[in-house]
């Protein structure tokens, strides 16, 4: 059964708090921590990512949820390689 107690800012949190131990690996796939800088604030934020390898490439996914348009991290950074 597929663990949805870690989502969006407790998924951020936990694995934060535990250098990763809890988070990194959730319902079978791997998590990163992506940090953004809010255009017209400064504020940083912080978005739980599921990521893969592709060779020596890292794949990182772009989804929000199902929903059919892009999550607004991706809009606001593409083309540009997120860091």
């Amino acid at each position: 059964m597929p663990d949805f107690s870690l989502f969006g800012d407790e998924h951020v949190r936990q694995y934060e708090t535990t250098g990763g131990k809890v988070g990194h690996d959730w319902n079978g796939a791997h998590c990163l921590i992506l940090h953004t800088t809010a255009r017209k604030s400064g504020q940083t934020r912080k978005f739980p990512l599921i990521y893969g390898r592709d060779g020596n490439d890292y794949v990182v996914v772009a989804s929000k949820g199902g929903a059919p348009d892009n999550p607004g991290w991706y809009t606001r950074t593409w083309p540009r390689t997120p860091t």
